[in-house]
């Protein structure tokens, strides 16, 4: 007899997928993660509580967190482990991996793993200015 999976330890949907790519493009291009307004009218989602059925199951996957005060928080931004979901390298190991490279430390390495975001970067949606 088979075992239902947590939805916790469920992968994210195909849909999920493509929120989480929505607001990593939104915090690259802007600097800051979208509203939950911009998120409802970038999906044609009919209402804010729609955009929330998309994003409480990703924060109990600790694959988004607030990022404002409490439960009202009107952004939800990509948590570390968000990120790499995406084949994307943390804006914070970002930089560091950029210092490192301009430096010279263990340059192959660091070619590939700048290659695999740049790739992934690519999927990511044109979100404008």
């Amino acid at each position: 007899m088979a075992t239902a999976v947590p939805a916790a330890e469920r992968p994210p949907t195909d849909r999920q997928l493509d929120v989480m790519r929505a607001v990593a493009a939104h915090q690259r291009r802007r600097g800051a993660p979208p509203t939950i307004r911009w998120v409802q009218e970038w999906f044609g989602i009919a209402s804010p509580n729609g955009v929330m059925c998309n994003y409480l199951p990703l924060v109990r996957r600790g694959l988004m967190e607030a990022a404002g005060e409490g439960a009202t928080a009107a952004r939800y931004r990509l948590t570390d482990a968000g990120w790499r979901a995406l084949g994307l390298i943390p804006p914070g190991e970002l930089e560091a991996l950029l210092l490192a490279y301009r430096s010279g430390q263990d340059a192959e390495r660091l070619d590939g793993e700048v290659d695999r975001h740049l790739a992934a970067c690519r999927g990511l949606p044109d979100v404008g200015e």
